[in-house]
């Protein structure tokens, strides 16, 4: 089973591009082939009673899988006010599918070797995309993409610096986000790893994923990876930082220094035609309302009046697109998917879910960083440093993407972490029982019997 769930990690980077198989309706990726193959041998498991299935009890990595049970329970019953079947039908598989992959990796990617090959794994499937970006950028040539969507202009022919890499995702921010993301395993490896020619190996990567996310002009995963990284030194600094920022002449110069900001911000034409584009209802004659950032913000505000229309609950799975269609009150110029994470969430599922969602996802950064700060393994301190800078950087990068739904790849890397998480747990256990074990031989007092010592 342990060696499927590698097949099963490694399969889901070749998306419905790379031996995949057309049934009509849908495409059967080898990634979903593999998923169905592992319901039957878990279903087979469980009748045989495999002790691997076993949740670990009162442990915070047992919550996060019973949330996303959660989600795929709630998503099916929200078919009830669902007015989209056919969107409803298209996220509940999606949910489903994640849910099935988080589980399967959870359980029976449990030890530190299984982990590291986990990374590794990744490692090979980041590189194999990194290439592909490099060949798409250097010759022109493109395997999977659509250039008459990417290339609207026809300029990739006569200016080469104008190639926008893509590799098997459907657009450039989907790939982005993919390697923005990624790039925190590579600084996992890159900092575990001893060997300084695989360093090496891991260090190139990281530098060529940077360029070619550069290359995207995707702001969002640019943004989301610059946060990533800022937040690994902060925890590393934080210490310093903190008793540098309880000085009360640093602490005026923050205040200060944030009324800058905010003043000259108002004063920035872009902010002004932002706050003019909501207050004045598009009652304006200079500002560019169909461009991405204005459609962005109308898009999330549709979303708001539609949560508070279905009183909290949400519209129901993969029915957002209807009701921006159907409901909306500010302008989507044709645009009916929501563009942001967090709101397809909140939108979508209710405050219920998203309160939930929000808890799992604070709850994991406080978990990593304490196993950074208490942890006597360094490959534990190692990777929650790195997993705390992934968990930075979704928060912007998932908003890059039109949909992170259909990620598939986003659902197994949680997996990967719910997983470590499990292991970084379960060694806690395992180490404070030794401690307790070795106090006990030394502070229980000791009854001499025929020359051999006892503890009573």
């Amino acid at each position: 089973m342990t060696l499927l769930t590698y097949i099963l990690i490694g399969s889901v980077f070749l998306g419905t591009q790379i031996l995949d198989l057309e049934l009509g309706i849908a495409k059967l990726s080898m990634y979903r082939f593999i998923i169905g193959l592992f319901c039957i041998l878990f279903l087979l498991a469980v009748k045989k009673n495999d002790s691997r299935l076993k949740f670990f009890r009162n442990k915070l990595s047992n919550y996060y899988t019973g949330f996303y049970v959660f989600w795929f329970i709630y998503a099916i019953i929200s078919v009830v006010w669902s007015q989209d079947l056919t969107g409803w039908l298209k996220s509940v598989f999606f949910i489903g599918v994640g849910m099935l992959s988080i589980l399967f990796i959870t359980f029976f990617i449990t030890k530190k070797k299984e982990i590291i090959k986990v990374f590794h794994i990744l490692f090979l499937m980041i590189t194999m995309h990194n290439l592909i970006g490099w060949y798409e950028i250097i010759t022109g040539n493109y395997w999977f993409a659509d250039l008459e969507k990417l290339d609207k202009y026809g300029t990739f022919e006569s200016q080469p610096m104008s190639r926008i890499p893509i590799s098997i995702f459907a657009n450039q921010n989907d790939y982005a986000t993919m390697l923005a993301l990624s790039f925190f395993i590579l600084v996992i490896l890159f900092l575990y790893q001893k060997n300084k020619y695989l360093k090496l190996s891991y260090l190139a990567i990281m530098l060529s994923s940077v360029y070619l996310i550069w290359r995207t002009q995707s702001t969002a995963n640019i943004l989301g990876l610059l946060l990533g990284v800022a937040v690994m030194i902060l925890v590393k600094i934080g210490p310093y930082v903190r008793e540098l920022i309880m000085m009360k002449w640093v602490q005026k110069i923050i205040v200060i220094a944030g009324v800058v900001v905010i003043i000259v911000g108002l004063l920035m034409e872009p902010v002004q035609e932002m706050i003019l584009t909501i207050l004045t209802d598009n009652k304006y004659a200079n500002v560019d309302i169909s461009s991405s950032r204005y459609n962005r913000i109308y898009l999330l505000l549709n979303g708001l009046y539609f949560l508070l229309r279905t009183f909290g609950i949400g519209v129901g799975a993969g029915n957002i697109e209807y009701w921006m269609e159907h409901f909306s009150v500010f302008p989507v110029f044709d645009i009916v998917n929501i563009h942001n994470w967090w709101g397809e969430i909140l939108v979508g599922y209710g405050v219920l879910v998203f309160c939930l969602y929000m808890l799992m996802y604070i709850s994991m950064f406080i978990q990593l960083y304490k196993q950074l700060k208490t942890s006597s393994s360094s490959f534990v301190k190692i990777t929650s440093l790195g997993l705390i800078g992934f968990l930075a950087a979704f928060t912007i990068s998932s908003i890059s993407s039109s949909s992170m739904m259909t990620a598939e790849w986003q659902w197994v890397l949680w997996g990967c972490i719910i997983a470590f998480i499990k292991y970084s747990e379960r060694i806690n256990v395992e180490t404070y029982s030794i401690q307790d074990a070795s106090r006990d031989i030394v502070t229980k007092p000791r009854r001499v019997k025929n020359g051999q010592s006892y503890i009573y």
